[in-house]
């Protein structure tokens, strides 16, 4: 992993001085699998992140991958891809991001064969690149393509739920704070496979692309093709569940 500095501005500033601006400028290149596990960990879950790679997580050893969570940050992927990404974890939130957070925005990235798996009887909000979208978050020219996501409730092929509202089940904010749009624009999954819960009573909200939105949330310009959508009630091939949305 690489971090490039604002050299202009450090040459007439100087070392010395660096101001808390000039650190929310740096850019953390991500390179390898191991670079993409430490967002979060040493590296901060606000950073702004470029890929300067191709990732192969199965490749790299990540045999079962760790949901990112509360990212805030900036992620644009610059066409690159990460492959083989492999997620069975019990509870809620589950993708490569296990969710994103205001003012979060992920770009430019493609997900090539997943297998993600929420586990148990309270996994809700299953994603292939994110489980749950909160508000004031934005998704654009992201790909899922070929695999499958699995789950209990609110399942989708890119994203499990999308929601204005804010993460109230992973953070100790009031519930029902409104806060700015959440969109996804110019994203698609192709031969994507999306299974929700088969029990009667259950509500899987099984979509596509995005298995539940609500809250003026908005999908633009996007697309789910090729793959199959399945669960007990609550079925879409593009969103299970849209209620209250702006799509």
């Amino acid at each position: 992993m690489k971090m490039l500095k604002l050299v202009s501005l450090l040459s007439i500033i100087g070392m010395f001085s660096i101001s808390s601006w000039a650190k929310t400028k740096l850019i953390y290149e991500i390179e390898t699998a191991r670079d993409l596990a430490e967002i979060g960990k040493s590296l901060p879950l606000d950073g702004n992140y470029k890929l300067i790679n191709d990732i192969d997580l199965k490749e790299e050893g990540f045999e079962n991958w760790e949901p990112i969570y509360k990212f805030t940050g900036k992620l644009n992927g610059l066409s690159h891809t990460i492959s083989n990404l492999k997620v069975e974890k019990t509870g809620n939130s589950v993708g490569l991001f296990g969710n994103i957070q205001a003012p979060a925005e992920i770009s430019n990235l493609t997900l090539i064969n997943v297998d993600v798996t929420g586990a148990g009887e309270n996994s809700t909000f299953v994603g292939g690149l994110i489980g749950l979208q909160c508000c004031q978050t934005s998704i654009e020219n992201c790909h899922v393509i070929g695999g499958t996501v699995k789950g209990k409730s609110r399942i989708g092929g890119l994203v499990g739920h999308q929601d204005q509202k804010r993460d109230t089940l992973n953070s100790n904010e009031p519930a029902g704070l409104q806060c700015y749009a959440t969109i996804i624009k110019n994203c698609s999954t192709v031969y994507v496979n999306v299974s929700g819960s088969y029990e009667e009573g259950d509500y899987g909200y099984s979509g596509g692309l995005v298995g539940s939105q609500q809250h003026n949330t908005m999908i633009v310009n996007s697309f789910a093709t090729g793959g199959k959508v399945s669960g007990h009630k609550m079925i879409g091939g593009l969103v299970g569940k849209s209620v209250g949305a702006s799509n």
